[in-house]
């Protein structure tokens, strides 16, 4: 089961409004919602079980996007009554694993498309009672590079200021790993990313998660930092062992990443070069 917190939020929910990616049914997840300190909520959705599904929480107007296997569902307040479906799961689906906010009208939202990763936009307008809820299929682009191949991967990725900042794989079989940023305004999708299959930039990383943090209030000096987990290439050849890092990307900086890790030492990288 997966708890969400929504403060002050209305009291009820809708039925959720499936908006499809690709014709499949879906598998059933229990979802626990605290609407207020005196009502929570337990009900059912038809959304995978591997793996967790994405969420966004839109608190000004109480929407709730749940980006599961195939479809996307937009939670609101009106009705609390939620069906339950329950079907086989299966990696050859479309399963959305990016929900992040583009705008005040549009939501940016990525997908393993059955290991051909797609993003698009949905619009939801600017209605607060009513939102469009709309495809957008004409922006259908490809995935790679801001989203994984395999519903399973670890992964992370934060939108902000027009650019998409991911951890992810290029691969099928998810091997080749790197932080990557592409600007989503972009008509060529260009992106930039850490080096390939250089273990000092990342050596086996697990993605955890990541977040847009401004050092202070210079612009110039905001970081979006990601939290990973990797294999130490600090120990020895039979004594692998798995380090929690910290991973910080300079915005400003549009011509290479540069970040460092921290684990038991520091370690700082800017585009090829290795800074002592």
């Amino acid at each position: 089961s997966l708890s969400v917190s929504l403060p002050l939020l209305p009291l009820s929910l809708s039925l959720p409004h499936p908006l499809p990616l690709s014709p499949s049914l879906s598998s059933s997840l229990s979802l626990s919602l605290s609407l207020s300190p005196s009502l929570s909520l337990s009900l059912s959705l038809s959304l995978p079980s591997p793996p967790p599904p994405s969420l966004l929480l839109d608190e000004d107007r109480g929407w709730l996007l749940v980006g599961g296997r195939d479809h996307i569902y937009l939670l609101h307040s009106d009705s609390l009554a939620l069906p339950t479906r329950t079907v086989q799961t299966t990696d050859c689906a479309n399963y959305v694993r990016l929900l992040q906010p583009f705008n005040k009208t549009h939501v940016y939202v990525c997908g393993t498309g059955a290991y051909h990763p797609q993003c698009t936009y949905i619009d939801l307008g600017h209605s607060t009672e009513e939102p469009l809820f709309r495809l957008q299929s004409h922006a259908v682009e490809s995935g790679r590079g801001k989203c994984p191949f395999s519903p399973r991967e670890p992964f992370t990725a934060r939108l902000t200021d027009g650019d998409l900042y991911a951890g992810t794989s290029v691969d099928f079989m998810g091997t080749n790993a790197a932080i990557f940023r592409t600007s989503v305004h972009s008509s060529n999708q260009h992106y930039i990313r850490t080096e390939a299959y250089q273990d000092h930039w990342l050596n086996e990383p697990e993605f955890v998660g990541s977040f847009s943090i401004p050092d202070t209030q210079s612009v110039d000096d905001d970081k979006v930092y990601f939290f990973l987990k990797e294999t130490a290439v600090e120990s020895s050849q039979w004594d692998k062992r798995v380090y929690s890092r910290v991973a910080r990307i300079c915005k400003v900086n549009r011509n290479s990443l540069q970040y460092f890790h921290k684990g038991l030492d520091s370690r700082a990288y800017s585009g090829r070069q290795i800074l002592q």
